[in-house]
């Protein structure tokens, strides 16, 4: 468990004022990585254990909008695991009121065969915390609409977009989602997208969405391996 003290900066926000998801998850993934090391898990370590985290879903529930130059503190657990999956939670407050909540699921991944792994293949000690926290409800399944080609709009993964894990980031995934759900963007009230395939250097996406009550449904299919390497549920809060 980790708690960490953050001010939003100019560069994290978009055009309303408002804190990006993909500036969030940032700061979200930074203190991961932080909470994990503690154990002594350092990402060089891991890699030299031929083993990486990876997150496959990622939920965000927004009680009031996070602004630029706010002060929040975020507390991060690893929570428990089910199956392979480590579930992660977040709870973020704004002088010391809640302002939003965020539930993560990764599994443990061999690097070179990009195969998952069981998490007591970890040499390190994780034993989850089990905090009473309810969490946020991730997404199951879209039934986004990619019959036509001509609906959808190309991205190619270029270089600036990779990781250390050799494959797209997955807070530019949310930026995808913004940039292509059709609507206009407001104060965003939840956000959950699901990592269902990795995008390597080169790869293009065909990026689909449809509209929802309040947002969009939006998914991308990879063409090099023809399946959708994420799936994105977008909801803005409702206005008078």
């Amino acid at each position: 468990m980790l708690k960490q003290k953050i001010k939003i900066n100019s560069y994290d926000v978009g055009e309303n004022g408002e804190i990006k998801v993909s500036a969030l998850m940032k700061y979200m993934q930074e203190l991961a990585v932080s909470d994990i090391a503690g154990t002594g898990a350092t990402y060089e370590k891991m890699r030299a254990d031929d083993m990486v985290f990876v997150i496959i879903r990622f939920g965000i529930n927004f009680l009031q909008p996070v602004r630029k130059y706010d002060e929040i503190e975020i507390l991060t657990v690893n929570n428990r695991i089910e199956g392979v999956v480590f579930v992660r939670e977040y709870l973020f407050y704004r002088g010391g009121l809640p302002v939003a909540e965020a539930t993560t699921h990764w599994v443990l991944m061999s690097y070179s065969r990009r195969m998952p792994l069981r998490p007591s293949a970890l040499n390190y000690p994780c034993d989850p915390v089990g905090m009473d926290i309810k969490g946020v409800e991730l997404l199951r399944r879209t039934s986004v609409d990619t019959s036509d080609p001509a609906a959808s709009a190309p991205y190619t993964v270029r270089w600036s977009a990779l990781d250390e894990n050799r494959h797209l980031n997955n807070t530019v995934y949310a930026d995808l989602v913004f940039d292509h759900c059709g609507a206009d963007i407001g104060s965003v009230k939840t956000c959950r997208i699901n990592f269902t395939g990795e995008a390597l250097a080169g790869d293009v996406i065909d990026i689909f969405s449809e509209p929802a009550q309040n947002g969009s449904a939006v998914c991308g299919v990879n063409r090099r391996t023809g399946k959708h390497c994420f799936e994105a549920d977008l909801r803005f809060a409702a206005t008078e």
